[in-house]
C-alpha cells in the first residue's frame, strides 16, 4: 500500500468514526437554555433587593424567523440542555466530516493522477 492509499484509508477510518458519533436526531434543539431571576413588583417583597424569584429556567429558539422562549421545569431544563448540547455536537461533527471529505477528495485526485501518469509511461 503506497502513501496515498494509506492516507485514504486513514481518512476513511476517521470519517467512519466521526459519523458514528452523531447524536440521536430526535434529541436535538437549536437554541439557548438559561435561567434568570425575576422581580414581581409587589411592594415590600424580598425580590426588590437581592436576586429575585427563581431561578426561572427557559429555552430560547428561533421558530419561523421569530425568537420564542419557553419556560421549563428543572427536569425539562436538564433535557433541553442535553438537546442543545447534542445540536452543538452535531454541528461540530458536520464540520469535521466536511473537512475529512475535502481531504479525501484531494487524496483520491492525487491517486487518480498517479495512476494516470503510471499508466501513461
Amino acid at each position: 500500500m503506497d502513501d496515498v492509499d494509506q492516507r485514504i484509508a486513514e481518512l476513511e477510518k476517521r470519517l467512519s468514526e466521526a459519523a458514528s458519533e452523531v447524536p440521536d436526531i430526535a434529541e436535538m434543539l437549536r437554541g439557548t437554555v438559561g435561567e434568570r431571576y425575576v422581580r414581581c413588583g409587589k411592594p415590600g417583597c424580598h425580590c426588590e433587593e437581592g436576586a429575585g424569584h427563581g431561578p426561572v429556567f427557559f429555552v430560547s429558539s428561533s421558530v419561523g424567523g421569530r425568537t420564542k422562549q419557553v419556560a421549563l421545569t428543572p427536569e425539562t431544563y436538564e433535557v433541553a440542555k442535553r438537546y442543545v448540547g447534542n445540536y452543538a455536537r452535531l454541528r461540530e461533527i458536520v464540520d469535521e466530516v466536511s473537512m475529512i471529505n475535502q481531504e479525501l477528495l484531494q487524496a483520491r485526485r492525487a491517486k487518480q493522477r498517479a495512476e494516470q501518469s503510471a499508466g501513461g509511461e
